[in-house]
This record gives structure tokens, sequence and C-alpha cells, in this order.
């Protein structure tokens, strides 16, 4: 029978394992984005209209990849909470999410830079090419491309101590349900 400390291991590598894939599949979207973005911007002199569906697929895919972080945060956050202050040596979570990379204006713009890069791109030699009317782009890039920078900004970086905040409230509801139960 396994102790509690080998169960928060095993807890840990798991969830561990999961934030590896998470950045894997990352990897992939940014991939298929730059290759779908660079087939668009090739064949879009052809086909203008292939410049406004990729667009929106990079969209997407940015805001999956948005998802993603937001999910890297909230597992992390619960290794950092949960699971790390009952297992001796485990800390790499606690010891990153103070970490001032995590934090950098600079890095965090550097890290979503394709996404938009792509999108805004390929609307522009969309609108070049007349795909589309010029007004109908401007709107519904701009808004799509705003919403996501924001979305993007703000996850990275307020996500991680919202997240901290939630778990630390669970935390708190879960100890004063057992203090009850005690009682």
């Amino acid at each position: 029978m396994k102790n509690a400390s080998e169960g928060y291991i095993d807890e840990y590598n798991q969830l561990r394992e999961e934030i590896r894939m998470y950045l894997e599949h990352g990897t992939k979207n940014l991939q298929i984005a730059l290759t779908l973005g660079a087939a668009a911007v090739t064949f879009g002199s052809n086909y203008p209209e292939l410049l406004i569906v990729s667009s929106l697929i990079v969209s997407y895919m940015w805001y999956d990849e948005i998802r993603h972080l937001r999910a890297i945060q909230r597992i992390a956050t619960y290794l950092e909470v949960c699971v790390e202050p009952h297992v001796s040596g485990l800390n790499w979570e606690t010891i990153n999410s103070e970490n001032p990379f995590d934090t950098s204006f600079v890095n965090r713009a550097i890290a979503n830079a394709p996404f938009p890069t792509l999108v805004i791109v390929q609307a522009l030699y969309a609108f070049y090419l007349r795909a589309w009317p010029f007004w109908l782009g401007i709107v519904v890039v701009s808004t799509i491309t705003i919403y996501l920078a924001v979305l993007s900004y703000w996850t990275a970086k307020y996500g991680r101590k919202k997240e901290r905040d939630l778990w630390l409230g669970v935390l708190n509801r879960y100890e004063t349900k057992n203090n009850q139960i005690l009682d």
C-alpha cells in the first residue's frame, strides 16, 4: 500500500505529464497555423477566400492556445497549492510561479506574436486582393484580434493569480467542511 507522499508524487507526475501534453499540442497548433498561413499567402492571389478562411482558422487556433494556457495554469497552480506543500522536494511550480519571466510584458508579447501576426498579415493581403469589403474586413479582423489580444494578455498576466485564489478558496471551503464534520 502506498503512503500519502507516494500518492502525491503519482498525482504530481500525472499532472506534469498533462502539462507536457498541452505544451506539445500548442507546438503542433503553431506549426499548423504557420503552415496554413504560408499556404494561404502562397495561393491567396488565386483564391483570396482562402485568406479569409485561414484568418478565421488561425484565430480559432489562437483562442485554443489561450484555453490550453489556462488549463496549464490551473494544473500548475493546483500542484503549487495542493500537492507541493505535502511532499518535501517538490517545488517546481512554487518556485516557478515567482519567476519574473512569467510576468514580463515583452516575453508575453513575443510568445503570443505568431498568431496575431498571421491573422493580420492574411487579412491585410485579403484586403489588398479585395477578397471582402474593406469595412467588413476591418470590423471582423479588428474585433477578433483585439478580443484575443486582450484575452491573451489577461491570461498571461493575471491567470495564475486568479487560479491561485480559486484553489486557495477551494482548500479553505474543504477544510471548513472537514472541521464541521469533526466537530
